[in-house]
């Protein structure tokens, strides 16, 4: 004869609070891990930004420079002229006033970096 344990089944309760409690934990657990991955791609998005428009501004005014060396040594050309056309004395700094095309691009780069962060992280 085959014995029935079917009963044995039927008593035995089970207590779903220790896996209520780790759910909810690695929940939060994965938030705060999600945030700070988030802040650390944000913030090598920010010093990107920063670093390509530092490297803009030198290359900005080193164009500058040498076109307007080129246009004052052209012969067909005077000093006054070539002024109004080069900035020789174009801010090299990190804080420089870029043009515009150049500057809603280093933007636009940002911006979708940021988006990046926040959607992926």
């Amino acid at each position: 004869m085959t014995k029935d344990d079917s009963s044995t089944f039927a008593h035995k309760k089970t207590s779903y609070k220790g896996v209520i409690a780790f759910a909810i934990i690695a929940v939060f657990v994965y938030g705060a891990w999600t945030k700070l991955r988030t802040d650390d791609c944000l913030n090598d998005a920010r010093n990107s930004y920063e670093s390509d428009w530092k490297a803009a501004c030198k290359a900005t005014a080193k164009s500058e420079k040498e076109g307007y060396a080129n246009c004052v040594n052209d012969t067909n050309q005077s000093g006054i002229n070539c002024k109004s056309i080069w900035n020789p004395k174009r801010d090299a700094t990190a804080n420089c006033a870029l043009p515009t095309a150049i500057a809603d691009r280093l933007e636009s780069r940002l911006d979708k970096a940021k988006n990046f962060c926040v959607s992926y992280g």
